[in-house]
């Protein structure tokens, strides 16, 4: 499993090695946005949008989790249809990339993971997918809705 700190560190990572992609099994994001006080690399890329990070997955045929702790999408916890809308928009291609590859329009489900975020009623995301049920059934609705757009 690699695991990077930001969006930057994980897109140089998928640029750097796009040959190898098919051999990855699990990757993980600490944060869509780098901390400013310890990101050393190029200024260009301290900004990149969680966006950049998935036309490059395409290549990853065999990842089987995406961890995703992405704070936008925690903070729509319990409105899971905007949450779902949120990384259907960003994730299209790559969602339907790896529909397509594993011949399962809704392959993505089984690959994102959110972790929990603990609040004052308890967890309301959770890596398991009984957890995720709204959020999984929205994002659901909309790659089924997309293939036959």
């Amino acid at each position: 499993m690699f695991v990077f700190e930001a969006v930057p560190h994980m897109y140089a990572f998928l640029v750097h090695f796009q040959h190898r992609l098919p051999l990855i099994k699990k990757l993980g994001l600490a944060s869509p946005i780098a901390n400013s006080h310890t990101y050393r690399g190029p200024q260009y890329l301290a900004r990149t949008p969680l966006s950049t990070i998935f036309p490059l997955l395409t290549n990853a045929i065999n990842l089987e989790a995406l961890y995703l702790n992405v704070s936008v999408l925690q903070s729509l916890s319990g409105r899971g249809h905007i949450a779902a809308q949120t990384l259907f928009q960003q994730g299209f291609g790559w969602m339907h990339a790896l529909g397509v590859k594993r011949r399962d329009r809704l392959a993505a489900l089984d690959v994102i993971k959110l972790p929990a975020v603990v609040g004052v009623r308890g967890p309301r995301w959770a890596t398991d997918a009984g957890a995720q049920g709204e959020f999984r059934r929205e994002l659901a609705g909309l790659l089924t809705a997309s293939r036959r757009g």
